[in-house]
């Protein structure tokens, strides 16, 4: 958790976006309910390259208070149709589930965030061929290999089919590898390296309608006050 990328963007402390950006951005926050928030991603590989974040600190969707799923599952929903309206084409999204600190999944930041991308792209053949599969329907089955001890890969296709697999040794940013190779920009796939803050500033400029963050984030809704603050003490 000291190391937590998103708790100190998220809680209005000093972060590594405002570093890595120049504070040249207000905020990136687009679109927030009680528990969760949306917002642009450092190394946008689409314009509208979104993720979807809790506000409280967990290391996966995985990890998350069962009471948060009814509200995740309807903030990917909304996601998934202002990004088809806006952008005009199919949404995938994807997680790496961290299982620890020292079980990553392939995630470099230890802080839950599923990917929302309008790419008219599938992922599946791919992943099958490297993984075993299973068909979910819903996001609280994400909390299963966290219960049996390992790391995840998270994969919701374009017709809302959603697989599962078990993953408990993955390359770094494996899945952001796989679309970047999908959209013929495979050298792009890192996105420390490869910041492309011009698909963010589009991003924030397109889904400005859909916003509903006027200032610094509401806590006051967030189940199991107080929100776990990382590396604010």
């Amino acid at each position: 958790m000291d190391n937590c990328r998103f708790c100190p963007e998220l809680n209005n402390q000093p972060n590594d976006f405002d570093k890595i950006t120049n504070h040249i951005f207000r905020t990136r926050f687009i679109r927030e309910s009680p528990n969760f928030v949306v917002f642009p991603t450092l190394g946008s590989l689409q314009v509208g390259h979104l993720l979807i974040v809790p506000k409280g600190h967990f290391l996966s969707f995985g990890h998350m208070n069962n009471v948060l799923f009814d509200e995740a599952e309807t903030l990917l929903e909304d996601t998934r149709q202002i990004l088809e309206t806006t952008f005009h084409k199919s949404v995938i999204f994807f997680e790496h589930g961290t299982l620890s600190n020292h079980s990553r999944g392939g995630c470099c930041i230890d802080h839950a965030h599923i990917h929302a991308i309008p790419a008219d792209v599938n992922l599946t053949r791919k992943l099958n061929e490297t993984y075993l599969s299973q068909t979910i329907n819903y996001l609280h089955e994400l909390t299963r290999p966290i219960m049996n001890s390992s790391s995840y890969l998270f994969y919701e296709h374009s017709d809302r089919s959603r697989y599962l697999y078990n993953a408990p040794m993955v390359v770094s940013q494996y899945l952001r590898q796989l679309l970047a190779i999908e959209l013929q920009i495979p050298e792009e796939w890192n996105w420390r390296t490869e910041t492309n803050l011009e698909r963010l500033e589009l991003t924030l400029e397109k889904l400005r309608p859909w916003s509903n963050v006027k200032g610094l984030l509401d806590f006051s809704r967030v189940e199991n006050n107080p929100v776990p603050i990382c590396a604010l003490e």
